[in-house]
Formats: C-alpha cells, sequence, structure tokens
C-alpha cells in the first residue's frame, strides 16, 4: 500500500506579471526584478500529496474545489503508484475534513 500525505489549499490567487522580467543587472539588482503590477487571475485549488515511501510528489491544480477534484487528485495518484502498492484512504478521514460524496466512498479501506 501507498503512504501518501494529503493536502489541499483551496483560494489561492492566480496573478501573473504585467512585464517581462528583468535580467539581473551588477550594481543594480543580483536577481532578476520583476514588476510590482500584476494582473489577477481569479483563484484556484491546489491538491498536492507526497508518497513518504518514494518521495514522489502528485500535484493537481484545479479551478473549482470539489469532491469531484478530490477524486480525480486520487485517481490520479492511483495510476502513479505501482500495482502492488494502491492507495488506500483511510485514517485522514480524523487528520482533515475530506470531501463525503458517495463517489468519494469509494476508495476508503475497509474499518
Amino acid at each position: 500500500m501507498a503512504i501518501v500525505s494529503y493536502d489541499e489549499k483551496p483560494g489561492i490567487q492566480a496573478i501573473a506579471t504585467t512585464a517581462p522580467d528583468l535580467p539581473p543587472e551588477p550594481g543594480a539588482h543580483a536577481t532578476f526584478a520583476r514588476d510590482h503590477e500584476y494582473k489577477r487571475h481569479g483563484t484556484v485549488s491546489l491538491l498536492a500529496g507526497i508518497d513518504l515511501l518514494a518521495g514522489a510528489v502528485h500535484a493537481l491544480v484545479k479551478d473549482r474545489h470539489r469532491s469531484r477534484e478530490f477524486i480525480e487528485f486520487l485517481k490520479r495518484a492511483d495510476r502513479i503508484c505501482p500495482e502492488k502498492r494502491r492507495i488506500s484512504v483511510r485514517s485522514l478521514r480524523q487528520a482533515i475534513t475530506l470531501p463525503t460524496s458517495p463517489d468519494v466512498g469509494c476508495f476508503h479501506a475497509p474499518e
């Protein structure tokens, strides 16, 4: 079984710069400089997990934050894991508030 530490961050501001980055200049700035103006592109949700045994990071960025997106994350992480190490969501329910739709239940191992 794969042990995946999961977390989510809904409502991240998606922003973009309005001008290209400025290259480093000796005496002015040692690293790339960025203009203070930016354009907003709404918000996004980040769903991420790390396979604690393999060290692989699984991430998904979506426009919405629902059970559907959580299931998509689980399916993607499950496809990446080797066949002998299938993901099973058990004790995460106690640690965080997981989506509770009936579709999420298919990933929950029997207690």
